[in-house]
């Protein structure tokens, strides 16, 4: 459920169109009118040339450290769409052999808040490339002899962290086998690189062509975005590889929106302070919303043997104020989002921090935390988790600090990490503070919980100081399909809530339901691991006071509209509909509201993560014919693609032709699903899969992307990060937060089995806004 892709950023002056897509959809905001930047606007791109004067799309500037000295109060920086900087770009346009990439450096640099600093883009296709990743020359690799092995040059002796082929990261042998080298490059997924000599190897699987498209990210790679002491900048619509956005401290205003951030060794975006004397310095007032923050993963580098490691978005120690909306996250070591403060008491920590309608998953990563919020005593505080989609990662999320609130969010299938050098805690969120860290005041109100393999939450205390976990609320969530038994390696998952005797502070456990063919539901402060609770054990709170446990549940079915492809909305006939509670409501003040944005019904509130009441989604595209961006159809009537029917297919355009078929709705609706099925009776996968929605017949404005498998951004919709399936009769669904818009664009553009596409049938949900 909920996998979804921003576009553009909606801006309103006169009206704030909240189009609200789970962390996953472009959300209008209402912006302030203010004067006109007194700055210019100055254009680059790779053909232009540094001696123009950059005003104009016709005579555009090239270079980045042309655009790095241009970055001052009020003015614009565009980058064409469709170029691309690489580290190693050279000037060929211009016979100069110049080196026009590297990294944009805004350090020291402030704008106002009337003539702030902006670096986006202009013109149309893919969003222009700021990488720092060497790109190597695809002639320039030499068959080295057998095994379909090739090796290329490096232009000095260095090392290198990762390689890319094609925008797919691969192995590196020597890894955890230091005595592995270019011999072990055997594989398609595998590479080397001999420092000593500078060749890297890698296979292409063939002895007749070598690999094209090959990235590196080299060992002195530096970030491609930085910043500090820097005030008012605004970095949108980019595709930034090969390293992290950093924000040092002190700087403040800063808005990163709509940009694709992949490829990097650790991190994605970085909040922190660099300081060994101003402890105090932070960020202030910093938007991060839109992205898509992807370190790029295959499953053949979770070596068993090493820690993973990164963190998608990392705020640490040193943020005041800041939103994190709307992005993908997947793919990283370590966490998803990271707000923690663990140095001193002496840093500033990070406080007020709003976490909403994110999309996050491990992807193909081994290991990874959907995030972690936690701190030592007084430094992460005040910071809302609030309405996310928290989705198949592979650790427990960490809820630490005080003051914080974490609801509305939705926690579906938390497996196992498969790497043994990590704490295997497949729980979907804890209370469990370690070191000398502190959980207390904490709210964990109206979430749902499914699919975990061990418990739903844990509550714990690793600090050695009493009572250092209390004044906790567990309240109104929905606990499903959790646990299964592993005595033999020491785990023991059959119930929702595991609390520890380590707990010796106030808990508050109240009006949740929990749903499984168990008995037992929870653990309560026991010594002993093999005492377990039903429904009414756990309400009558043993052991403790002044806990307070009551009002809990225990149901056969929550009764989900959908769940078996993950949309848990509420039914007419849910039991757990109406029997939630509103004694938090005033604590967690005039932003609690459910998953969807609807507020909680004032005396009959449901537990869980999305509050019943609005009217179900209907078919909106039944019977209405779509057209074609290709005059090349074959088989069937056009308009079987919305006749409810899996019968027949229709097939668009000329082989390995990029198409969509596009559904006209009639009018603007909430969309909030979507259903296709291609031709599927050989279970075939179908390439650059791309889902989207736009207000305008042409999608040129409110574009929304609510489902992109294309990883190469080879049909120029932006690149991609959901995973390519087996089509089959069920067809695939979408699910996500209601979008504004009145046209569905559907592209695909072959398969593994041919080159050519074929639809079967489309079907678009929604409601009247």
């Amino acid at each position: 459920m909920f996998t979804v892709r921003s576009a553009s950023r909606l801006k309103s002056v006169c009206l704030a169109l909240l189009l609200l897509a789970i962390g996953l959809g472009s959300i209008a905001v209402p912006q302030p009118k203010l004067a006109l930047a007194a700055g210019t606007t100055y254009y680059f791109s790779t053909t232009g040339n540094d001696t123009n004067n950059g005003t104009s799309v016709l005579t555009p500037k090239q270079s980045i450290t042309a655009a790095n000295a241009l970055l001052s109060a009020g003015n614009t920086v565009l980058f064409k769409r469709g170029d691309a900087w690489y580290k190693n770009s050279v000037d060929s346009v211009n016979g100069t052999g110049a080196n026009i990439g590297g990294s944009l450096i805004l350090y020291g640099r402030k704008g106002t808040l009337t003539n702030p600093i902006t670096i986006g883009a202009y013109g149309t296709g893919a969003k222009p490339m700021i990488s720092t990743t060497h790109l190597l020359d695809d002639a320039g690799w030499i068959y080295d002899g057998s095994s379909n092995r090739w090796k290329h040059a490096l232009p000095s002796n260095t090392d290198a962290l990762r390689l890319f082929v094609n925008g797919v990261s691969k192995y590196k042998v020597n890894t955890t086998n230091s005595s592995a080298n270019e011999t072990h490059v055997d594989q398609t997924y595998e590479w080397y690189i001999n420092p000593t000599t500078g060749w890297v190897y890698a296979n292409s699987g063939s002895s007749a062509s070598g690999p094209k498209n090959v990235e590196l990210i080299l060992a002195s790679n530096a970030a491609p975005v930085s910043m500090g002491n820097t005030e008012y900048v605004t970095v949108q619509n980019l595709d930034i590889k090969g390293g992290v956005v950093s924000v040092d401290s002190p700087s403040a205003h800063i808005t990163i929106d709509n940009n694709t951030i992949r490829q990097s060794n650790q991190t994605g975006i970085r909040v922190y302070n660099s300081s060994t004397t101003n402890f105090t310095a932070h960020v202030s007032n910093i938007t991060i919303t839109n992205n898509v923050i992807d370190k790029v993963w295959t499953t053949y580098e979770n070596d068993p043997a090493i820690f993973l490691s990164g963190d998608g978005i990392y705020m640490h120690d040193a943020a005041e104020g800041g939103l994190i909306r709307g992005n993908k996250i997947v793919n990283f070591g370590h966490s998803g989002i990271e707000l923690a403060s663990t140095i001193s008491t002496s840093y500033h920590g990070v406080h007020h921090v709003i976490v909403e309608q994110n999309d996050v998953s491990a992807g193909d990563s081994g290991y990874m935390h959907a995030f972690g919020v936690y701190g030592l005593p007084g430094e992460t505080t005040d910071n809302m988790i609030r309405r996310n989609y928290f989705h198949n990662f592979t650790s427990v999320s960490h809820a630490g600090g005080s003051d914080n609130q974490f609801y509305s969010n939705i926690f579906a299938g938390v497996k196992l990490t498969p790497q043994p050098k990590h704490s295997q805690q497949p729980y979907a969120l804890d209370i469990a503070p370690w070191g000398s860290m502190e959980a207390r005041d904490l709210y964990i109100v109206n979430n749902t919980f499914l699919n975990t393999d061990h418990f739903s939450i844990q509550v714990t205390d690793y600090n050695a100081a009493p009572s250092n976990v209390t004044n906790n609320v567990i309240a109104n969530n929905i606990f499903g399909q959790y646990g299964f038994n592993d005595n033999a390696n020491g785990a023991i998952g059959e119930v929702a809530l595991d609390v520890s005797n380590a707990v010796t502070g106030t808990l508050y456990v109240n009006n949740n339901a929990f749903w499984d063919s168990s008995s037992n539901v929870a653990r309560f402060k026991d010594i002993s691991r093999s005492v377990l609770y039903d429904i009414d054990g756990l309400n009558s709170c043993p052991h403790t006071t002044p806990d307070t446990c009551d009002a809990n549940l225990k149901v056969n079915d929550p009764g989900f509209v959908d769940y078996a492809n993950r949309d848990f909305r509420l039914s007419a006939s849910s039991l757990v509909k109406a029997s939630g509670t509103n004694a938090y409501a005033a604590a967690l003040g005039s932003g609690f509201v459910d998953f969807y944005g609807n507020p909680w019904h004032p005396t009959t509130p449901s537990i869980g993560a999305i509050q019943y009441g609005p009217a179900a989604p209907s078919n909106l595209s039944a019977g209405r014919a779509p057209s074609y961006s290709s005059t090349v159809l074959y088989e069937a009537s056009p308009s079987n693609l919305t006749d409810g029917y899996t019968t027949y297919y229709v097939g668009v355009g000329d082989a390995h032709e990029r198409v969509y078929a596009q559904i006209d709705l009639g009018a603007l609706y909430d969309v909030s699903k979507v259903k296709m099925w291609h031709f599927f009776s050989d279970g075939r996968t179908y390439k650059d899969v791309i889902v989207q929605l736009s207000q305008t017949a042409d999608f040129s404005s409110y574009v929304t992307t609510v489902f992109n498998n294309d990883k190469d951004n080879s049909a120029g919709q932006g690149y991609g990060v959901d995973s390519e399936y087996a089509e089959g009769a069920g067809g695939k669904t979408v699910s996500f937060q209601p979008i504004l818009a009145r046209y569905a664009r559907f592209w695909i553009g072959g398969n593994n089995t041919d080159p050519y596409n074929q639809f079967v049938e489309l079907q678009v949900y929604g409601t009247t806004p």
